[in-house]
């Protein structure tokens, strides 16, 4: 932003113009370290804005032998960006009973003081000198600006002036009646070295008296006090020829600059953005100096937040990530992908709805309402992806010779028994298909003239898109293998009765649902081929599941074997047995065969992610009791350990050793021994 659109908008604003809605800011007094209850008047920034120069009037620290000594203070902005307990300047700044400082060069090495001074520091006469800053860090004496014939012409009773950035045009106040008190605003241009003689504004002086001029940064906008019969209030104007001379368009501030019976020595920031100002305190009816914000240097809202899928809750890598934001083009945003977090600067006092553009997701709609937010702010906001909910499964149909079926006799391709629409095969074998994602599946491909070779694809833990390669067999048909039914309830573990009808219930074979299930009620029925041995369970949302075996090894076996199903609801409290954990003899390293039973419990933490468990590790009574509780906890440790590794937080599971304490069987027999040998798991919040 230039400085001509800074000022331009400032004096829309602060001139109450309604073509431009812009918070107006309210001033705030510079506190204790800074206005003691005296008066403080003329202030002076540094280019910098770091030190704080001013006028301390009546001050029992100024000259003592005079009532109303007036002398050059000056405080300093801290770290913390507050102002420092005031100091004064010394000499020569402060010589003489009333101390002016005027202004500061660009560079900050030049101070413009009231007055003429001799080689002692005494006092002259009427006029400005400079005070040179020396390379050590000592200040020269005054030395006499040379303005032609204001020496003459200037009778008055105050001076006040303010330089541009050039030191080329300078601006002064001062009165040519003798111990005049009302000001008129001249203009002197440098010129060789020396300044012209002051002529007198157009467009700004009135017969009430105008002063402490100050020119903005750019020179195009002029602040200066006027009195009135009301009391002393800050006007601006606008520049409207390049000599300086002529001013135009002279208003008001905004009453929120202008609150007190005096307004006056309204100085802006080197940027435009703040100004400072002397006004009457209401607490106590001195002069105090005064800050106000102008404009927002960073008139953005920064908002910064993690990259998430929605489904999971974990981080989505944000490489290939856009931000798309409803109306606007050029947006500044940052995405780092080694911490999946983003950061997004949109303009301020606007209403805005965005989200997140990614191949292969959908975004989540976000939105923001900074209308009445007028200053920087940061804003911690996560944002949202939602995969699509399907992975796309790729491969080859091969027949047992691994050569390519001929496509002419492919008929589908099923997804635990049910075809599906979405299959595209070419001529050499390959297929595509979407399938979704989150849970399990047996897949078989149909051909003609061949039996399906049943695959297992486990997509219980993908929550996004994936591209997911599965070769498909098939086999020539051959003699059916003799099938056994299983069937059985699905019961309740708590109330020892059939579970709710209306549950959704999956029977589980290993990892994968069963084929063609037949329900009546929570009655089940499946066909499992002879030959093998089956872990079966029950898979139901906000359930855990018991997990048993089934032989069909044997060949004397029966049409049809009967199993019921046992689930235990997950309620706060409830503490469910992990049957299928085993660790090495006495000690507490986990065996590889307890891995199953253990993921099983990380996709229910992961689906449930507002579950936080306690894990408690039993043991039967054999052996010292000391001993048996420590190793107890060291095994729930090492179960919360495989859990934390696994990607579920800390925070979410505590740890428990019981040693002997809590039996749930006998320790008289070795089969209540064995039960009692455990680590079960206990939900504390949900």
């Amino acid at each position: 932003m230039t400085y001509l659109k800074i000022y331009l908008l400032f004096l829309s604003v602060m001139l109450g113009s309604h073509g431009l809605a812009q918070h107006i800011f309210k001033p705030e007094n510079l506190g204790d370290s800074v206005n003691s209850g005296n008066h403080e008047i003329n202030p002076v920034i540094s280019p910098d804005e770091n030190t704080l120069f001013f006028i301390r009037t009546n001050h029992p620290n100024n000259k003592k032998e005079k009532e109303e000594a007036q002398e050059i203070w000056f405080t300093q902005k801290s770290d913390s960006g507050n102002w420092t307990l005031a100091q004064k300047m010394p000499k020569p700044f402060n010589s003489i009973r009333f101390n002016n400082l005027l202004g500061i060069s660009q560079d900050g090495n030049r101070f413009y003081i009231n007055g003429r001074f001799y080689k002692d520091l005494s006092w002259r006469g009427r006029g400005v000198s400079v005070i040179s800053k020396n390379s050590n860090g000592s200040f020269s004496k005054p030395e006499k600006v040379k303005i032609k014939a204001y020496n003459r012409i200037n009778k008055g009773r105050y001076t006040t002036i303010s330089v541009n950035e050039e030191e080329t045009i300078m601006l002064l106040s001062f009165s040519r009646k003798w111990d005049g008190e009302n000001s008129d605003i001249y203009v002197s241009h440098k010129r060789k070295n020396k300044w012209d003689k002051p002529k007198k504004l157009q467009g700004v002086n009135t017969k009430h008296g105008e002063f402490s001029p100050s020119l903005s940064a750019d020179g195009t906008t002029l602040y200066f006090s006027r009195k009135t019969p009301e009391g002393v209030y800050i006007y601006a104007a606008e520049r409207k020829t390049d000599s300086y001379q002529k001013w135009g368009n002279t208003k008001k501030l905004h009453t929120e600059i202008n609150k007190s019976a005096f307004n006056g020595y309204f100085t802006t920031s080197q940027n435009g953005s703040h100004a400072y100002f002397s006004a009457t305190s209401t607490e106590n009816n001195s002069n105090d100096i005064y800050v106000v914000k102008l404009f927002e240097e960073n008139p953005y809202v920064l908002l910064k937040g993690k990259v998430l899928n929605e489904k999971s809750g974990e981080p989505v890598s944000t490489e290939g990530i856009t931000i798309e934001v409803e109306g606007l083009e050029d947006l500044e945003f940052n995405m780092d992908s080694a911490n999946s977090t983003y950061s997004l600067l949109l303009p301020l006092e606007a209403n805005y709805k965005f989200g997140l553009k990614k191949e292969n997701w959908t975004s989540v709609p976000d939105s923001l309402d900074a209308r009445d937010i007028y200053e920087y702010t940061e804003i911690q906001r996560d944002l949202y992806l939602t995969p699509l909910p399907y992975v796309r499964l790729r491969g080859k149909i091969l027949t047992e010779e691994e050569t390519p079926i001929d496509s002419s006799n492919f008929e589908n391709i099923l997804i635990n028994g049910t075809p599906l629409d979405s299959v595209v095969i070419d001529s050499a074998g390959n297929y595509e298909a979407l399938v979704s994602h989150g849970k399990s599946y047996i897949v078989e491909a149909q051909v003609k003239g061949y039996l399906p070779v049943e695959s297992g694809l486990d997509l219980k833990q993908v929550y996004e898109y994936q591209e997911v390669e599965l070769d498909l067999e098939v086999t020539k048909k051959k003699e059916k293998v003799k099938q056994i039914v299983v069937q059985g309830n699905v019961i309740n573990t708590i109330t020892q009765e059939p579970a709710d009808s209306a549950l959704s219930i999956d029977i589980m074979i290993g990892d994968y649902p069963a084929k063609n299930t037949q329900w009546v009620g929570s009655h089940y029925s499946i066909k499992l081929p002879l030959k093998a041995s089956y872990l079966i369970y029950a898979d139901v949302d906000s359930y855990y599941p018991v997990i048993d075996t089934i032989d069909l090894q044997q060949n004397l076996l029966p049409d049809t074997i009967h199993q019921d199903l046992y689930i235990t609801p997950l309620e706060v409290g409830k503490s469910i047995n992990l049957d299928n954990i085993f660790f090495e003899t006495g000690k507490a390293i986990l065996r590889k065969e307890s891995y199953e039973e253990l993921d099983r419990v990380v996709r229910l933490l992961k689906t449930n992610t507002s579950i936080n468990i306690e894990i408690a590790g039993h043991t039967d009574d054999v052996g010292n009791a000391d001993f048996n509780k420590a190793l107890s906890l060291d095994r729930a440790k090492a179960v919360s350990n495989y859990f934390k590794q696994k990607g579920i937080d800390e925070k979410r599971i505590s740890s428990k050793g019981y040693g002997m304490e809590k039996p749930i069987a006998s320790n008289e027999t070795e089969e209540g021994r064995s039960k009692n040998r455990r680590v079960e798991f206990t939900i504390i919040d949900k």
